[in-house]
């Protein structure tokens, strides 16, 4: 049982096509298989003796290729950008886009070189690639990516299911 009486708990919920992935304190305790189908999903209800310290819920499906602006109309100093994706083929990217067809931050993993590859691209010419570092991405397995805009840097933050 992974609750235990007067502890905290971090609980999530993550809808998948198939059933519903439960965790507990970052571990996966269950896939509750769907009995009807998930949009029919109306009312979430928090019932007992519990104290309830905060609830997010969010997430979509998006058709990829997906692009859209930021709030303010730019990525603001320490702002975030959070992410849950499951890759399904050989390599995929996320793009932060400037004008005039700049990309400012380019994130790529790439399978086959089991390497993601950081780089940016200004006035049509690629800078040099980052390469080094681990490849903790499987084909078919979930993951959450943070992107923090750091002063100096773009801090990336990755947690696999």
């Amino acid at each position: 049982m992974p609750f235990k009486q007067g502890e905290k708990f971090d609980l999530k919920m993550r809808v998948l096509v198939d059933g519903m992935e439960i965790w507990c304190d970052d571990k996966k305790v269950h896939l509750y298989k769907h009995r009807m189908p998930f949009d029919q999903i109306e009312y979430l209800q928090i019932k007992g003796d519990c104290t309830l310290s905060g609830v997010h819920w969010g997430g979509k499906f998006y058709q990829v290729p997906w692009e859209t602006g930021f709030p303010d109309g730019h990525l603001r100093a320490s702002q975030r950008i959070m992410l849950h994706a499951i890759p399904k083929g050989d390599r995929w990217n996320l793009d932060l886009l400037g004008r005039g067809g700049d990309i400012l931050f380019h994130f790529n993993p790439r399978f086959k070189d089991k390497q993601i590859v950081r780089n940016s691209y200004k006035g049509g010419i690629w800078n040099k690639e980052e390469r080094e570092g681990p490849f903790p991405f499987e084909k078919e397995r979930g993951f959450d990516l943070t992107i923090e805009n750091e002063p100096y840097s773009m801090q990336v933050i990755l947690f696999g299911f």
